[in-house]
């Protein structure tokens, strides 16, 4: 059975694969962040997209990508996607475990309701339709010591798109979608990816009061 909602951290996860070239096994560890913004690998045509993806402390290999994260139930809640390195090693090719004294690596799955929808779009179309705001943007931080990212900061709006029909404009910060805090660009990036073109969701926009609602178009 697939879990087509969100998991939450500190739920026990584990991860059945084939690490290694090890047929059959079974990692298990729980869920460190839901909703973690990660880039993947730059694909033909110049996009990087970024998905939000469930984190996790089970131990991961080369080899497990495209195996299911199941929780206690045997439900499948993600697929995994991507392993970070330890200590700036390389956590898709060691087959030795991380040096002593630091943190090990961590594994990012897909979420199964996002795999799922992908699924689907490419046995109906052949291709996943994704929608996009029509907008540019950059990290906004604040003027603190210890500067910090505080959401989505607007630097180009593209003519005719969602964003500019929505009234969004250039320097607007942008921190929600559609009731998530976006704290940086991969952050929102991530939050849209899973959208379709025709697909409505609200902005909140620092400063503004309410949320604004932007109807997703094709990337221009």
């Amino acid at each position: 059975m697939i879990v087509t909602c969100w998991w939450n951290g500190g739920d026990e996860v584990a991860a059945v694969a084939s690490p290694l070239g090890l047929a059959g096994t079974l990692a298990s560890g729980q869920v460190t962040q839901v909703r973690h913004p990660v880039s993947l690998d730059q694909l033909p045509g110049g996009e990087l997209p970024v998905l939000d993806a469930i984190a996790s402390d089970v131990v991961t290999a080369a080899g497990d990508s495209g195996g299911p994260l199941v929780n206690h139930a045997g439900q499948v809640i993600g697929i995994n996607t991507y392993v970070s390195p330890a200590n700036g090693a390389d956590a898709n090719t060691s087959t030795t475990g991380p040096p002593a004294n630091s943190v090990g690596p961590s594994g990012f799955a897909i979420p199964a309701v996002q795999a799922r929808s992908v699924a689907e779009d490419l046995i109906e179309h052949g291709s996943v339709p994704h929608g996009y705001l029509g907008l540019g943007a950059k990290t906004a931080t604040d003027s603190s010591a210890t500067t910090r990212e505080n959401g989505a900061e607007i630097v180009t709006v593209a003519s005719g798109g969602g964003a500019e029909k929505a009234g969004l404009k250039v320097g607007d910060v942008i921190t929600a979608i559609e009731g998530h805090t976006i704290t940086n660009t991969p952050a929102l990036l991530a939050a849209i990816h899973q959208y379709r073109i025709g697909d409505q969701v609200t902005v909140q926009v620092k400063g503004r009061v309410g949320t604004i609602t932007v109807t997703l178009g094709p990337k221009s």
